[in-house]
């Protein structure tokens, strides 16, 4: 082999070369103002450049804040022109799919000499840059993970400590601080021996540490009788165990520190007085019992003659493992047999039978009973923990309650943002289509086809609707309704459809009063339900009953409710509609609200999951009851309309005369219209220009300003998409407004106008036009705002 320790620079240069790329380093070269000198294929694909680019020879020339949009170079530029060489500059890079890229990069000034004066005369920057998001990522995850375990010590009612092999404090919690009645500032460093006023314990946890640091043992338990500054003293229970480090050599001790000073002073009294002893054993709201090594009671209070539903003169005749169910007995017994072995055995849970047979969980702690020296028996208390296991189901029951709504929340947004990029498309179908039917003669055949384009284009953006109803962003018209006079008419409506085996039946209190909400969506929301409840029947005999009453929500009712958008507690109307059909198991319901998720065939829309969003839309809640074989009730809760609530009605318009004054109207002047879809963009010039207007189009927000610096005394009115790349409408409506607060401002988006409007409180527009439009209702939004009414109201 030959010796390759003495390379010439030239190969090792040429190996560093081929070795950046495959370590995936960029390498390229600026001026001082950022313009590109050279650059690698490695750069060129961390930056992302490929998507406005072919290939790293077309950024040479050109600005690298603009190639990327962001502005972190400058920072970098300024620190260099000071320090002339920066290590470890990290920044993020924005990609299109919305994530974000961390760089990592050194760059040093450079000066040209030798050769390199025949390329460049004046000083230069030279970069290497690396992709560290995983590193970023897991920096991340580090710390916050970091933070969750600092919030659970924070939490827990015990002290937590970790000290180093001499026993001096290098990490506790405050509760630690709290038990000892020491301030935080004064134990860290400090070892606890100095806080002992009891030489023979302090030797004890000390023996109990050297035990620990040579081997002997790997864990320990002791009591410690304190005396705090403040004069008052406590017993407190610690556990040690060993720490290793990483090498897994011993690097100190961690362990807990219990406060159990009303337990040692309860034995205490025990020991002291047995008239005590016997009160606190009759008056005493757990089991207590003894019993001998066959299992025979030689004692029972009042609690367990109660639980057990036997008196003392029956349980001295039976066993005591008589009354533990059979599955618990094994475990009982092993207990025994563990504390006689001299284990420390802690408490366990077990279920009893009472004397009629029904089951009653118990938490027991039992230690053994000693005479002259010798165990002679068992002493327990078994506390009745039906209450504690009732309260952890609910506990279990409402985490998959939270869980299910974070999901079905995640998906919502999902199936809004597909609404939104939807209705975007839809503006052009609809539009256009608006656009060729009124140029078209009334008696031309071509009518009919438009039509139907119409038709199938109003039927895709009602899909739109439901999909932006199923997040909760639906577009709600709402006026008082009488929800059981409503359900009525729907029923009516379903019979047609349904088995003429199923019978409807109506339960609904008298005089309920109204609620606010949209006509078509409440529509929708029992036509689902009375749908689902049919075809749950499917052609068997059945009923479907239909009710509607008062009910009062307070904040207990309200956490016991599976899915609610934060509703207030108060008065509401409990719509039920329940069926006498096949009924759903738990891992069923848990699904119901899924998009296109059925019990019965394929999937065919959106069904209960719009249901959800209309619900949460008008601040109600839902619940639902089901057992297999035993039908279901659907819960919907609506708050009562208050009579201050109810809001004017608004006139009725002839439609017809309406279209042809709007179709006549003229106007004047230059329109400013923004939209990042070209088909938006062309329909709506089309529109504005049959109207009079001269127009100018900006595809994204950055050319919108452009255009209006270069047009603003001539512009008259600007159409503006929310959602455009570089810089959205409303940044483009507050520069406009800061400009010029006269100008009139319509925006548009394929969101709701609720949800869009939301986010303008401060500074709202003159108009908001929700896509898909049509070219008359976009015809009466400019004719609004052109002739000058005030800003929306929010």
């Amino acid at each position: 082999m030959s010796d390759i320790s003495q390379l010439p620079p030239e190969i090792v240069d040429k190996c560093r070369s081929a070795s950046m790329p495959f370590f995936s380093i960029g390498y390229y070269g600026c001026t001082l103002e950022g313009r590109v000198l050279f650059m690698d294929a490695t750069a060129f694909g961390l930056f992302e450049l490929h998507k406005s680019l072919r290939g790293p020879d077309e950024a040479v020339g050109k600005i690298l804040d603009e190639l990327t949009g962001e502005s972190s170079h400058g920072d970098l530029r300024a620190q260099l022109k000071q320090h002339q060489i920066v290590r470890g500059y990290e920044w993020p890079r924005r990609l299109e799919s919305g994530e974000e890229r961390w760089l990592y990069e050194d760059a040093r000034v450079v000066t040209p000499r030798g050769e390199m004066t025949a390329y460049a005369t004046e000083p230069y920057i030279e970069c290497v840059v690396r992709d560290i998001s995983v590193r970023k990522h897991k920096e991340a995850v580090y710390f916050a993970d970091q933070h969750k375990y600092q919030t659970i010590l924070e939490a827990i009612h015990e002290g937590y400590y970790e000290m180093d092999l001499m026993g001096n404090l290098t990490f506790f919690n405050r509760t630690l601080a709290n038990i000892l009645g020491v301030s935080e500032e004064k134990l860290i460093g400090r070892n606890p021996a100095e806080f002992f006023h009891n030489d023979a314990i302090a030797e004890e946890m000390r023996r109990l540490y050297r035990a620990l640091r040579d081997g002997e043992t790997s864990d320990g338990l002791l009591n410690w009788e304190l005396q705090r500054p403040d004069g008052t003293t406590a017993v407190l229970e610690i556990s040690v165990s060993l720490m290793y480090d990483k090498e897994g050599k011993r690097c100190g001790f961690r362990g807990l520190v219990r406060d159990v000073t009303e337990r040692a002073n309860a034995e205490e009294a025990l020991r002291m007085a047995e008239t005590r002893y016997k009160n606190l054993f009759e008056e005493a709201n757990d089991i207590v019992y003894t019993h001998d090594f066959q299992g025979k009671f030689t004692s029972l209070n009042k609690e367990g003659e109660r639980l057990s539903g036997y008196s003392r003169e029956e349980a001295a005749k039976i066993s005591v493992y008589e009354i533990i169910a059979p599955e618990y007995r094994e475990k009982a017994l092993e207990m025994t047999r563990r504390r006689l072995q001299g284990e420390q055995v802690g408490k366990y849970e077990i279920e009893i039978l009472h004397k009629n047979g029904s089951r009653i969980p118990v938490e027991v702690s039992a230690r053994l009973i000693i005479h002259d020296g010798k165990p002679v028996g068992v002493q327990g208390i078994a506390r009745d923990i039906t209450e504690r296991r009732r309260a952890e189901e609910q506990r279990q029951a409402l985490e998959r309650q939270v869980q299910h709504a974070q999901k079905l929340e995640g998906l919502g947004v999902l199936a809004g943002g597909i609404a939104h990029d939807f209705n975007n498309l839809l503006v052009g179908i609809l539009g256009n289509a608006s656009l060729a039917t009124r140029r078209l003669p009334k008696d031309s055949p071509v009518h009919t086809y438009l039509k139907r384009v119409e038709k199938a284009a109003q039927r895709a953006a009602e899909l739109t609707n439901q999909m932006l109803a199923y997040s909760g962003r639906g577009t709600f018209v709402v006026r008082p309704l009488h929800l059981d006079k409503m359900a009525r008419e729907i029923v009516e409506l379903a019979q047609v459809g349904v088995s003429k085996k199923i019978t409807f039946h109506f339960d609904f209190e008298e005089n309920i009063p109204p609620v606010m909400g949209d006509v078509s969506q409440m529509h929708q929301v029992m036509m689902n339900v009375i749908t689902n409840a049919a075809e749950a029947i499917g052609e068997d005999v059945g009923s479907i009953t239909v009710g509607a009453k008062r009910a009062t929500l307070d904040a207990g009712a309200l956490s016991k409710v599976y899915f609610h958008a934060d509703p207030t507690p108060g008065e509401y109307i409990c719509l039920s509609i329940s069926d006498t059909g096949c009924g759903m198991d738990a891992e069923q319901k848990s699904k119901i609200f899924d998009p296109f998720y059925s019990t019965k065939f394929a999937g065919r829309g959106l069904g209960l999951a719009a249901l959800l969003g209309i619900v949460r839309g008008h601040k109600g809640a839902v619940n639902v009851y089901s057992e297999p074989g035993k039908g279901t009730i659907f819960k919907l809760y609506f708050p009562v309309l208050k009579q201050e609530d109810v809001e004017k009605q608004l006139p009725e318009v002839d439609t017809r005369q309406e279209e042809k004054s709007l179709n006549k109207w003229k106007t004047s002047g230059l329109a400013l219209i923004a939209d990042d879809e070209e088909a938006v963009r062309v329909f709506t010039r089309e529109v504005l220009q049959r109207h009079g207007m001269t127009v100018v189009t900006a595809d994204d927000g950055k050319e919108a300003l452009e255009l209006y610096e270069k047009h603003k005394p001539e512009i008259r009115v600007a159409l503006i998409d929310l959602m455009m790349p570089f810089v959205n409408g409303q940044e483009v409506l507050e520069h406009i407004r800061n400009d010029n607060p006269e100008l009139p401002i319509i925006i548009s988006s394929g969101y709701s106008e609720a949800e869009i409007l939301d986010r303008f409180r401060e500074n709202p527009p003159n108009h908001f036009i929700q896509k898909p439009y049509r070219a008359l209702e976009l015809t009466r939004v400019l004719k609004t705002v052109m002739e000058g009414p005030a800003p929306v109201a929010t």
